[in-house]
């Protein structure tokens, strides 16, 4: 099995990698991305090890999944509360497996394998969950990813990690990391929300190279905008150095993309 990928949410290493252009979509990616891509990212980069995130809610202490009203009988003009509760039940789940992986106590594997018992469309609201990013949306232009991230940026970190360790147990959730990866990030939108979305598909992609690497390379040849991939293919050598690989046999691998 593929080594375990690390937690930590790279927007701050995307940015000092890529330079501060780093959020545009339609610009060239600097010079300077391809001689850092050459290299593992420095650990001194990794946020996640030195700024603890802010707490999570009271409920996300245990470690099993709340399915509090999954799966009881309802009527048809209860359905619209039922879907809010799974929607609420699988941000929690995040939340829980984020805290439990702090707790040496913590049955990894349990938690897992509950998750489908409670609710059959976990993976899917999982991916749903993700596509939403009316939370990205509504953050003011100011807000910094390197220190107080807000409660939104590391709700999300959440069930990014727990979409990437279920890819090790499910090909659906492979699938879901591929559609998150292709889907468009609109121009329109802030500043604030590009820099998360970005940083949000260079974590994915770092992660789907871990579960599975060809996977990763076809879906990102499928990525539409060039501009995109330069931003993004730093990632994928992240990925191979984390499995192993040299920065040679990393470069030879990817030189073609």
């Amino acid at each position: 099995m593929p080594p375990r990928r690390p937690t930590a949410f790279t927007l701050l290493s995307v940015a000092l990698l890529l330079g501060p252009i780093a959020w545009s979509l339609l610009g060239e990616a600097p010079a300077s991305a391809e001689r850092n891509a050459a290299r593992p990212a420095s650990p001194s980069l990794d946020v996640e090890r030195h700024a603890a995130p802010p707490p999570a809610p009271a409920q996300a202490t245990s470690p099993s999944p709340r399915t509090d009203g999954l799966g009881s009988e309802r009527s048809p003009e209860e359905a619209p509360d039922a879907e809010h509760e799974a929607r609420v039940a699988i941000r929690q789940a995040a939340w829980q497996y984020r805290a439990g992986r702090q707790n040496i106590f913590f049955d990894e594997v349990a938690f897992l394998d509950a998750l489908p018992l409670r609710d059959p469309r976990y993976l899917s609201r999982l991916r749903d969950e993700l596509t939403r990013a009316d939370e990205l949306h509504a953050l003011p232009s100011g807000t910094r990813f390197s220190t107080d991230r807000p409660a939104a940026i590391v709700e999300r970190m959440a069930m990014l990690d727990l979409l990437a360790e279920l890819a090790h147990r499910d090909d659906e959730a492979i699938e879901a990391m591929v559609d998150l990866l292709l889907a468009p990030i609109d121009g329109a939108s802030s500043e604030v929300a590009r820099k998360a979305l970005v940083g949000e598909r260079y974590d994915l992609l770092v992660a789907l190279v871990q579960a599975d690497r060809s996977a990763a390379f076809e879906a990102f040849t499928r990525i539409p905008h060039e501009g995109l991939r330069r931003l993004l293919k730093p990632a994928l050598l992240k990925g191979l150095y984390e499995l192993g690989l040299s920065v040679e046999a990393a470069d030879a691998m990817t030189t073609h993309l």
